[in-house]
């Protein structure tokens, strides 16, 4: 089961290089939860990308190949996420071990947060309308469209 894998990756990741506080799966906004967040979403899309790995999603060879062309194509967009990504992982190892972490670390950390999340993002985003706007795909959803109610449409 892909999700689990990738859930258990992702804790074992903020576990171990930063301890369970930063470690919250939940949705309820906090900086713990929105951090995880992040580094799930890094660590599914971009990732693997950085590595030379295929990832989990990418099963035929149609969804790999069109990874492997936003990747190439996003190469810009995934260095400035690599980096981001490093950057986050200091600032929440600063701010998630700090007793009291000041108003600045928390801002850092926050704006760390939201960097690496928009530039996971936007790859995934490219990603979908890539794979979205073949032929197949726009057939598919289509086929979809047409399926539903005409209110729902």
């Amino acid at each position: 089961m892909p999700a689990a894998r990738l859930r258990d990756q992702i804790a074992k990741i903020i576990s171990e290089n930063i301890g369970s506080p930063a470690l919250n799966f939940g949705r309820d906004g906090t900086l713990a939860a929105r951090f995880t967040r992040a580094v799930a979403l890094y660590n599914l899309f971009v990732g693997p990308g950085n590595d030379g790995a295929v990832p989990e999603f990418a099963k035929n060879g149609y969804s790999r190949s069109a990874y492997a062309r936003i990747m190439q194509q996003g190469e810009a967009v995934a260095a400035r996420a690599g980096a981001r990504y490093e950057e986050l992982m200091r600032t929440g190892l600063a701010f998630f071990t700090s007793s009291q972490p000041s108003p600045e670390l928390k801002e850092a950390l926050n704006c760390n947060i939201t960097d690496v999340s928009n530039l996971a993002c936007s790859l995934v985003a490219r990603y979908v309308l890539f794979c979205e706007l073949t032929h197949n795909g726009r057939l598919q959803r289509l086929a979809m469209d047409n399926a539903r109610p005409p209110l729902l449409r």
